[in-house]
């Protein structure tokens, strides 16, 4: 009898392919990866985790066009070929995929009307998982946070938020930094506490005696008298002290002040503290020669 015939087998692996396209500024896309292979192979993209990321065959120029079934994700990407009896070549030399594209700019969800002065959380939206700083308006960093995978970023000041325009830029993984997101306007419109006159005006009517209030730091600190007309102005110190020196001799009766911030948000009154006249009269002077005068109902004139 004739003898089985032998069968012919392949055990040879491809040559190891080649990533032919610049994976620079692709990370996060499916763009298609053309790579070199043998012809008729089935050739494979690998992650950098070595996830199989995509699959195409080599036409008879050896070239295969696969695209991504997923985003392709940052770092080295690589091929194999395997051919029709299920050799499989050595991995190609990495190809780095790259992220060179700057997220969206954010918007600053949060309405920041009366929230100048304020720690009050900032909810912002910007691109998934990307780093998202909040920037007052003189460009000084107050607060940072990280979007979740809906997109929102919650970030709590880390000082009071100035008056002013805040604005966001996102940061994506790979160090992109996008656009600052259009500006939002944050107010003040919280008025200061009414102020405390401190000086004890007893005996204090009729000179212009400094007088010391406790005000909001850094506010103008007018004083009035009793019917409400301004005698003095001064601005409130770091530790919230105002020495005001009146413009006239304060008259008697109630004092009180009002503080207003640099919003121009204005107090409600102090109490009043009352100024009051101690200070007896020099001893009058009689004029008139009371000589012959007794008995009369003469006027007499004193100075």
């Amino acid at each position: 009898d004739a003898s089985d015939p032998a069968k012919a087998t392949d055990t040879t692996a491809p040559a190891k392919p080649v990533v032919d396209t610049d994976l620079t500024g692709k990370a996060g896309t499916k763009d298609p990866v053309e790579v070199s292979a043998e012809p008729g192979s089935t050739v494979a993209l690998y992650d950098k985790d070595g996830n199989k990321i995509g699959e195409g065959t080599a036409d008879t120029n050896g070239k295969a066009t696969i695209t991504p079934t997923v985003d392709i994700p940052e770092g080295n990407v690589t091929a194999k070929a395997t051919d029709a009896s299920g050799n499989t070549s050595d991995a190609s030399d990495p190809a780095k995929a790259t992220d060179t594209t700057a997220p969206a700019k954010p918007v600053v969800d949060t309405d920041l009307t009366g929230k100048a002065g304020t720690k009050t959380p900032v909810e912002v939206s910007a691109e998934p998982g990307s780093t998202v700083a909040l920037y007052d308006k003189d460009g000084n960093k107050i607060g940072e946070g990280t979007a979740d995978t809906n997109g929102k970023a919650t970030i709590t000041p880390t000082v009071d938020i100035p008056e002013g325009n805040v604005t966001a830029k996102a940061t994506d993984a790979a160090g992109n930094t996008s656009d600052a997101s259009d500006p939002a306007k944050a107010t003040d419109t919280t008025a200061p506490a009414k102020p405390v006159v401190d000086t004890d005006l007893t005996g204090k009517a009729g000179t212009k005696d400094p007088v010391e209030v406790t005000a909001e730091p850094g506010s103008t600190v007018a004083l009035y008298d009793k019917d409400g007309n301004k005698i003095g102005e001064g601005t409130a110190d770091e530790n919230g002290k105002a020495t005001i020196t009146p413009t006239v001799d304060l008259p008697e009766g109630n004092v009180t002040a009002k503080a207003t911030d640099a919003a121009g948000n204005t107090s409600d009154a102090s109490d009043p503290a009352k100024a009051t006249d101690t200070t007896a009269p020099a001893k009058p002077v009689v004029d008139t020669d009371l000589t012959g005068k007794a008995g009369t109902k003469d006027p007499v004139e004193v100075s």
